[in-house]
């Protein structure tokens, strides 16, 4: 039997592995809660959007995502579609772009950005 190791080092310290799951979700606003790991260039991010949650925005940062839980209606320029678990998106920089929960349950995505959004910081 292979033995559990150690967590690893938590966001914000010097360790270059992170144990995500010991990082805690902060609420960033109502309906969206995130746990970032955040390098010199680029950030991983884990965000949970509550049922119903939506949102249209642009920002300066390049954006990848893939949906991990739930089932979102993504907008990206032109192109609407809808997203499951598995699908995955590229989103560049100043494009406006929506998000819509329409799964009963939250929605959880992981998405990187480059350059890191400092609003994200751990």
């Amino acid at each position: 039997m292979t033995e559990r190791p150690a967590p690893a080092a938590q966001a914000g310290s010097a360790g270059h592995i992170v144990d995500v799951t010991t990082i805690p979700w902060r609420q960033k606003r109502e309906g969206v809660a995130i746990k970032t790991i955040t390098g010199e260039r680029c950030q991983m991010g884990f965000t949970r959007l509550d049922p119903g949650f939506s949102s249209d925005h642009a920002h300066d940062e390049e954006q990848m995502g893939l949906v991990l839980a739930g089932e979102v209606e993504l907008g990206i320029g032109d192109e609407k579609r809808l997203c499951g678990p598995g699908v995955a998106y590229h989103i560049p920089a100043g494009m406006p772009h929506s998000f819509r929960v329409v799964s009963d349950t939250y929605a959880e995505i992981l998405d990187i950005f480059s350059p890191p959004k400092e609003e994200n910081r751990q």
